[in-house]
């Protein structure tokens, strides 16, 4: 992410009980862009990178709850979800109201999210998480989001385009599963396609994959497949991963299936 900022801008917008407020901030804008359409894949993709990020953010958010004597926020998967969407839409339309017209909050009912209170921070031009979060603080409107005691869950996005970075911050109450809270890892070393299987047909789609990937066409791997395809975890995917999974593949036929990936991983790292 880029040292230098074009401009930073910040909106805030909360909502009680259906009676819903909105104030503008410093420096906010309303800009169009032609964008594509997040995906499903894009937003999987990018809960699982940007993770960490999220988990940074919470950290920051929560020691200024603890010095203002609010009780500390939890991470929720499902608020991630939306927040990521909310977060590459903000880079079509910095704003409140979604590019369809919508309201921003309609987001949570496609992720199945109850709430009886809700705000959103949004952002731009921020390249960290320490930069944003101080960015909220010093606006009040902001502050008073991150702040309430209202809400016991927060969701977290971030979407990069064109060197801006965009952020977008959702405040809930709720009780949520414990599942949802945080996401469970999926990846299955190995599993490219998905199917709870290693074998030659994963082997297979890496070696396509590494031919594509090498040819002006380009490789076609989200970033979860191209996680299950690494397993030698060097960050390339290409004929030596394809290699490992049918030498794994074959000594775990020969065995029954009596081994596991990550077991028949580690002695090749």
């Amino acid at each position: 992410m880029r040292p230098q900022k074009i401009f930073a801008s910040l909106l805030s917008f909360s909502m009680l009980f259906g009676i819903a407020g909105f104030s503008d901030c410093e420096g906010a804008k309303a800009v169009m862009y032609d964008m594509p359409q997040i995906s499903a894949d894009m937003v999987s993709d990018s809960l699982s990178e940007n993770w960490s990020v999220y988990e940074r953010i919470l950290e920051l958010v929560n020691i200024n709850r603890a010095k203002n004597g609010a009780a500390p926020l939890k991470l929720y998967y499902r608020l991630c979800q939306a927040a990521e969407v909310r977060a590459g839409e903000i880079s079509r339309s910095f704003s409140h109201i979604r590019p369809d017209g919508s309201n921003c909050f309609d987001m949570l009912g496609n992720y199945n999210v109850s709430y009886n209170a809700a705000a959103e921070n949004i952002a731009a031009g921020y390249d960290t998480a320490e930069q944003v979060v101080q960015g909220w603080m010093n606006s009040q409107q902001h502050r008073t989001s991150m702040l309430s005691s209202k809400y016991t869950h927060m969701g977290v996005g971030v979407f990069e385009y064109n060197g801006t970075v965009y952020w977008s911050q959702i405040f809930t109450n709720g009780t949520y599963s414990d599942e949802d809270v945080k996401p469970q890892s999926t990846v299955i070393s190995g599993d490219v396609n998905n199917d709870k299987k290693v074998d030659s047909r994963d082997a297979s789609a890496v070696l396509r994959e590494y031919a594509a990937s090498s040819s002006k066409t380009g490789g076609s791997f989200t970033n979860e497949q191209k996680k299950a395809a690494d397993i030698n975890k060097d960050s390339k995917v290409d004929a030596r991963d394809a290699s490992m999974i049918l030498v794994f593949y074959a000594q775990s036929s020969a065995l029954n299936g009596e081994q596991s990936i990550e077991r028949f991983v580690s002695r090749y790292r």
